[in-house]
């Protein structure tokens, strides 16, 4: 359990985060169309995503009616960065 640990450590300390999300940012950008998302684009497209600001606890609401909805916003509802302080 100890190896493990350590090993997360370094991890943690190289990275600033646990988990690799570059193998999910590909598969976002392959099967999702960004440019229908765009604001004032498709009237029939629509996308409200939210999350929690890590720092502050605060709710966060990414609509694509008002911003252009990128891989980082759809990472940022679903994964936490790990820090170590």
């Amino acid at each position: 359990m100890k190896i493990l640990s350590l090993i997360l450590t370094i991890l943690v300390l190289q990275s600033g985060h646990i988990y690799d999300h570059s193998p999910l940012i590909v598969t976002l950008e392959k099967y999702i169309d960004y440019d229908k998302l765009k604001p004032d684009e498709s009237p029939n497209s629509w996308l409200i995503l939210t999350a929690v600001h890590i720092l502050t606890a605060a709710p966060l609401t990414f609509d694509s009616f008002k911003h252009q909805i990128t891989s980082k916003h759809v990472l940022a509802t679903s994964s936490y960065q790990f820090k170590v302080n």
